[in-house]
């Protein structure tokens, strides 16, 4: 039963060992054993740079999150302090056009209810 290998990197690396070992130097398929590693070399090279990239994204990425938390803090410093200023405040056009809500907008948050009545109860 034939062998089923899970990605072309195995069956490259299976061959390429199993070459060297029974006879590493056989012609086969027109190729030694070196012009064969040469030619298989590409998508070994090509997967070790995706690696390294993807080492490069994470690292970037970290980074990004870290600028992110230091402009977080500073935005929200900003607005604290247009909130804070006696000729904008947290009622302001200004307040509200950063994405804030105003304070004349907010809802109390208090919900009235009305009693529902028992139902009548009618004798027939």
């Amino acid at each position: 039963m034939p062998r089923v290998f899970v990605s072309v990197v195995d069956q490259i690396q299976t061959l390429r060992l199993a070459w060297r070992e029974h006879s590493p130097d056989a012609v086969i398929s027109g190729m030694t054993l070196g012009e064969f590693e040469a030619a298989t070399a590409e998508p070994l090279d090509l997967r070790k740079e995706i690696s390294r990239l993807n080492i490069e994204l994470s690292s970037a990425r970290a980074k990004r999150d870290d600028a992110d938390l230091a402009t977080r803090k500073l935005v929200e410093s900003v607005v604290y302090a247009i909130k804070g200023m006696p000729e904008n405040g947290g009622n302001s056009v200004f307040y509200g056009l950063l994405g804030y809500v105003r304070d004349s907008e907010k809802k109390t948050g208090k919900v009235r209810r009305k009693r529902q009545t028992p139902p009548s109860l009618e004798v027939i």
